[in-house]
């Protein structure tokens, strides 16, 4: 436990009488649960009621609380009791493999007369936009310049940049524009409202993810693109060689899942040698399949001065390697004796 913020309650209020008739008592530890997530207000589910409370902790909608109550001269205060890393990914460990899915969102909200069209501010518009044009493939880039914007389209830096320029604009990047559909829908039961709301699961847990990974030396980028139905990048700040020691260069690899081959390892080698790739597949068909192409792949490699280039059929699921990895299982991304 590292830190205690107060939720205070905004539109709702809890008196003393309505404390004494939930059985809240002063310094109890109640559970409730975020029934509409938020960055400065939001929805709590605590017991049989429900409170709109402003916070200073971004809140998830479906994340489990641990609160505290607080009696003041005006009523109760629920102070929020945060955790540490760890315990906020197994929060959210059960959306890791979940697919974005962003393009049918993003089409359906840029259509013009949509009825969440006109209730946005043109910066959230502008996000919006930009974002369905990103993943539709509607812009072009180096492959550096391309995983960076990666990053800001998305917003996955979003509170990193706030913290360095708080003057800058929230809503220029999908997380801000979807904190602000999340008020715009908030109390609505429908199709658009929900995948807003589990949209704004997956950025925020993929943040989780991401800082958690960070602690290890990865860097996770996830691939959330039409043409995969699920994938990421993990990039190994400092791999390892034989015996444990720190290896020189760097690694990459792909874990991604198609559905017309299934999981597909890529984990690419970079080292005083050149590049040494190894592609792994689910099955010896894929394998066979993609080992037709070896003489095309090593030329158009060389330029990476290729120095080793391997098939297996050993894949993991990315989305197995991923827990894997969350959970403190930190398995070799590279064989390697290949």
């Amino acid at each position: 436990m590292a830190a205690a913020n107060t939720l205070v309650p905004a539109a709702a209020t809890i008196n003393l009488r309505e404390s004494r008739d939930q059985h809240l008592r002063r310094d109890q530890v109640v559970r409730a649960t975020v029934a509409e997530g938020g960055l400065e207000k939001a929805v709590l589910q605590l017991g049989g009621r429900k409170f709109l409370v402003e916070t200073e902790t971004p809140l998830m909608t479906g994340q489990k609380l641990s609160l505290q109550i607080v009696e003041n001269s005006e009523g109760v205060e629920l102070r929020l009791l945060t955790f540490s890393l760890s315990d906020r990914v197994r929060q959210v460990l059960h959306l890791a493999g979940q697919s974005f899915d962003l393009l049918p969102l993003l089409e359906e909200l840029a259509a013009p007369n949509h009825p969440l069209a006109g209730a946005l501010s043109p910066a959230a518009r502008d996000a919006l936009q930009g974002a369905l044009l990103f993943f539709s493939g509607q812009t072009e880039g180096t492959e550096g310049r391309f995983l960076k914007s990666l990053v800001r389209v998305l917003g996955l830096d979003l509170e990193q940049r706030l913290q360095q320029d708080p003057a800058e604009a929230p809503l220029a990047n999908l997380k801000g524009a979807v904190l602000e559909l999340l008020d715009r829908v908030q109390g609505q039961d429908n199709p658009t409202a929900d995948r807003i709301r589990h949209l704004h699961q997956l950025i925020e847990a993929t943040q989780i993810f991401r800082a958690r990974l960070n602690e290890d030396g990865f860097l996770l980028l996830p691939l959330p693109f039409p043409f995969l139905d699920y994938g990421y990048l993990l990039a190994e700040r400092h791999p390892r060689g034989n015996g444990d020691t720190p290896r020189s260069g760097g690694m990459l690899s792909l874990y991604l899942q198609l559905s017309s081959i299934g999981a597909l390892n890529i984990n690419m080698l970079f080292d005083q040698r050149g590049l040494t790739l190894r592609i792994r597949t689910e099955s010896r068909q894929s394998m066979a399949f993609l080992e037709g192409y070896r003489d095309e792949l090593e030329q158009r490699l060389q330029p990476w001065r290729l120095a080793g280039l391997n098939f297996s059929s050993d894949a993991t699921a990315p989305q197995q390697h991923l827990v894997n990895l969350l959970s403190g299982g930190r398995s070799t991304v590279f064989d390697t004796r290949v």
